[in-house]
Order: structure tokens, then sequence, then C-alpha cells
């Protein structure tokens, strides 16, 4: 089974017998992967939009998640593989992930994206610590694929920095009208 995860991790509180973050997150990531086996991949959402916000560079290999403990956990993990996205990466661990994170196309949602490619492998969504209902990037996936009326697609200024080398390529990303 594929799962693309979504957490917040403090709203459900201390794990018994963790001492450390990284016992904490690995009780999580432990308990995923052992649930989905070893043909099974996790999938979390490792945004970085600080990179918009303060204008400054992605670099593939270090740029961390503005989205907690968990992704980053799963991030910085030595077998798991970034997708490569300035704004909305994602990370995945396990049988399919290249299959979700190599050779996407340069949007974040869309045609080629990994959230089409998780759509397209089954994924399924688990939620964590988070309102029930919460659809995150599987709904922001939807309203690129239908094109509705209130997104578009806009050109990205950032490029990632991948081994020292700027990617050369022009990235978009599926935003919202302000208005």
């Amino acid at each position: 089974q594929n799962v693309y995860v979504q957490a917040d991790l403090a709203m459900i509180g201390v794990v018994a017998n963790t001492k450390t973050k990284d016992e904490f997150c690995e009780a999580y990531l432990g308990a995923i992967r052992d649930i989905i086996g070893p043909e099974g991949t996790v999938i979390m959402p490792t945004y970085t939009t600080q990179v918009a916000r303060f204008d400054i560079e992605f670099v593939w290999e270090e740029t961390p998640t503005v989205l907690g403990v968990l992704p980053e956990y799963l991030r910085t993990h030595p077998d798991s593989l970034r997708s490569l996205h300035p704004l909305f990466s994602v990370t995945a661990l396990g049988a399919s992930q290249e299959l979700i994170c190599k050779n996407n196309s340069t949007t974040n949602f869309g045609w080629g994206s990994p959230f089409h490619r998780m759509l397209e492998a089954g994924a399924r969504m688990v939620t964590l610590g988070l309102p029930s209902g919460y659809l995150g990037g599987m709904a922001h996936q939807l309203e690129a694929m239908c094109g509705l009326p209130y997104v578009y697609n806009k050109l990205l200024k950032w490029a990632p920095i991948v081994s020292g080398k700027k990617v050369d390529k022009v990235f978009t990303a599926t935003v919202r009208h302000l208005d």
C-alpha cells in the first residue's frame, strides 16, 4: 500500500519510551511502515514555501521543510527520495518512491506531478493530528486536474539547485487567485 501522510504530531502528544526527536519520529514512521509492509511506500509533503516568502534558494539536498518534525525526519532519512520542486516537493520512502518522486513534471500539481502519480498508484491518505476530512495536497491536485476557475499556473523564478548546479528548467505552481 502507498500512503500519503500529513501530520501535526503536536496535536497527538508524546509517545511512551521515546527520549529524542528522532525516536519520537521513528515510532510513527516505523509503525506506518510496519502496516504498509515492504512493498508499500510512505509519502509526505516536504514543502519549502520559505523559498518564496524570503526569496531564498532551494537546495534540493539541504533545504528543510516547514511542515514539521515528521516530514523533515522522512526527508533526511538516508533511503528516502525527494521530488524536485522548489516550493512543493514530497518525499517518499519505499518500493514506489522512484515512481512518485523521480522525473516529475515541473509543476506542483497536475499531470506528471508526484500527486498525479500518487493517484495513479492508488495511494491512500492518512492524517495524524489533523481535522477529520483534511485533504491538503490531494484537494489541490484535483483542483489543478479539473482546471477550476479560481486557480492558475504561476511561473516561478526559483529553480532547484542539485549537487551545486541550478536545474535548467522553468517550474510552475498551481495557486489560487488572491481575490
